[in-house]
């Protein structure tokens, strides 16, 4: 049940960055649904687009942080 969830999250995130490719928010929750259904390597790339266009954002910062050592690990 929560693979689906997290799935709806991510499609829900990526109709929404189509209809606006700056979305910080959008690029931030597909990071997080990303990493929830083990897709590490897509949601570090997220979280460093938002970190990108957000460069002070500290939660951003926390999230790119968090998801590339995990990665890292793999």
């Amino acid at each position: 049940m929560l693979y689906f969830r997290f799935q709806e999250a991510e499609d829900d995130c990526t109709e929404a960055l189509n209809l606006d490719d700056r979305y910080i928010k959008a690029y931030s929750c597909c990071s997080t649904a990303r990493k929830e259904l083990g897709k590490l390597r897509e949601s570090t790339e997220d979280a460093e687009f938002a970190l990108r266009l957000e460069p002070q954002n500290n939660e951003v910062k926390k999230q790119y942080a968090e998801v590339k050592a995990l990665y890292e690990k793999v």
